[in-house]
Formats: C-alpha cells, structure tokens, sequence
C-alpha cells in the first residue's frame, strides 16, 4: 500500500483545489482572482526553479522567436481557461467544474490524434471512440436542467468555453515540452498570466477590489494560487514518475466524486439527479477512453492463457 500513498494524497488534495476556486470566485471577480493567484503562483514555481537550475535558470529562456510566440500563445488561452472557468464556478457548482475537467481528459486526446503521431497510435481504437460517445451522450445528460435556471446553464457555458480553450492549451505545451523543461514553461505561463491579468484588472479597474477586501480573502487567494501549483505540478508530475500515467488518470476520474464529497461537507452544496447520472456516464465513458483497449487486451490473455491450459 505504500506505493499508494502519493496518488491517494494527489487524490484527497485535489478534491480540496476546486471547492478552493470556487470559494475564492465568490470573493473577487474572474480578471483579479486569476492575476493574483498566477502572480503568486509563479513566484513559487521561481523559488523551486532556482533551487532545482540554480545559475543555468536564464539558460532556459527561449531564444527562437517561434517559442517565444507559442509561449505568449500559451498564456493568452490560459487567462481565457481560467478566467472562464472561475467565472463558470461562481455560477455553478465545484462538482460541475471538476465534471467538466474530466470530460477535458479524453476531448485532449481526440484533438491530440490530429497532431501528434504517438498520441494516434495509443488513442485510435474502437474503446477510445466508444468511451468518447458514452462521454458525449453523458455531458448532455449533465447539462440538461430544463432551462429551469439561467444562473447556472451561463455557468455550464463558460465551463464549455474553457474546456475549449484548454484542449488547445495542453496540446501546444505538449508541442513546447520537447525544448523547453515543463517546470520553465509553467514559470513563463503562470508569469505570463498573471501579468497580463493584473493589467486588465487595472484597465478595467476591478484592480479596487484587493484595497477593499478583508486580509483573509488576499490570503486564501494567493494561498489557492501556491495550493494549485504545488498540487497540479509538484504532486501531479511526481505521481507521473513514480508511479505512471495510467495511475494519475485513474486519480483524475476519482477525483469528480471525492470533489462532490468535499463540497457538499465544506459548501454545503448539492447535486441534482440529472447531473449524478450524467456524470457517473461521463466517468464510465473516459473510464473506456483510457483504459479499455489495455484492459481488453489484459483479458484476452487471461483467457489465451487458461484456453491453452486447458
């Protein structure tokens, strides 16, 4: 059970990140939420950046203008992602946000497959577009409330848009992270982000927000900014490492239900029928998506095996 207790800590730690979103998209506005948490997020990641590089840190700027751009790229549709996202939490629910990060998991890799040689190789089979119809079929289901509240279907559809965007997002840094170390390009990003973000923020003027508010909302923003990057990337790549990437996605499609859990104890939120069944099919469909070509071939020679002894 050892080998176990990084991925349960990824799991249990990241049921808590979106209720923290949530709560932190009822204090401050889209714009100065993101810029503040991707400010203190990447200060975080430099401190361990220069620890982990040292003096070779400023060696890692990108000097071809191509990456320079996609870098810029990469940060205009993570303000988008997240902005969008914090903006669709505050109208819907953290269960809702976590539902729609999953359904993020197998779109990634139908989009990968256009791009990338070796994500077509392992995603091109009948299991991964069967998964991919179970997913779509369930997302209708979740989404469907009967235009009964307008509050939440505009939360349902800035969480689409930002699935959208982060599709693309995480194909482009896949593309990056063949010359440049993957914690140098969430440095830039988040830096990037957040920059850009607090700009807008002071253009728009919703900048006023952080003179008006209490110390304890500062606090709980810039902490979930350190929170998020600290699980997303110091815990998620290291259960990558040692333990696979089959292990994190197995995480990952746990996670919707532990987040549910956290959130109605902490938030006291609820979830209504419709988005119980739609989401336990969108699990089963990415479930399929990701595992059911290994564990189709697994039981083919289990049962190989026993034929020939037999």
């Amino acid at each position: 059970m050892k080998h176990l207790a990084l991925p349960f800590l990824f799991l249990v730690l990241t049921s808590f990140a979106v209720p923290l979103l949530r709560y932190t998209s009822l204090l401050f506005s889209p714009i100065t939420n993101n810029g503040v948490r991707f400010i203190s997020g990447s200060i975080f990641l430099f401190i361990i950046a220069l620890f982990r590089y040292k003096s070779k840190l400023l060696e890692f700027f990108p000097k071809e203008r191509k990456i320079q751009l996609l870098l810029l790229c990469t940060s205009c549709l993570m303000s988008i992602n997240m902005v969008f996202f914090i903006k669709g939490l505050s109208l819907s629910s953290a269960f809702t946000g976590s539902m729609f990060t999953t359904f993020g998991i197998p779109v990634t890799a139908l989009v990968s497959m256009f791009y990338f040689p070796d994500e077509r190789k392992k995603s091109f089979n009948i299991f991964f577009f069967t998964g991919m119809f179970i997913c779509i079929l369930g997302s209708l289901v979740f989404i469907n409330r009967g235009g009964s509240d307008p509050q939440a279907n505009a939360g349902t559809f800035y969480l689409f848009i930002s699935v959208c965007s982060q599709v693309v997002l995480n194909n482009l840094i896949k593309h990056i992270a063949h010359q440049l170390p993957v914690l140098i390009i969430g440095l830039f990003n988040s830096f990037l982000t957040g920059i850009s973000l607090l700009i807008l923020a002071f253009l728009t003027g919703s900048i006023k927000e952080l003179a008006t508010a209490d110390t304890h909302s500062i606090v709980v923003l810039i902490f979930a900014g350190i929170y998020g990057i600290f699980v997303g990337m110091m815990i998620g790549f290291s259960v990558i490492k040692k333990n696979g990437i089959t292990t994190f996605n197995i995480m990952q499609l746990l996670t919707p239900i532990t987040t549910a859990m956290v959130s109605y104890i902490i938030m006291k939120e609820t979830i209504t029928p419709p988005q119980f069944l739609g989401g336990m099919i969108i699990l089963v469909g990415a479930y399929i998506c990701i595992f059911g070509k290994n564990n189709f071939n697994s039981l083919l020679k289990k049962f190989q095996k026993t034929n020939n002894q037999i």
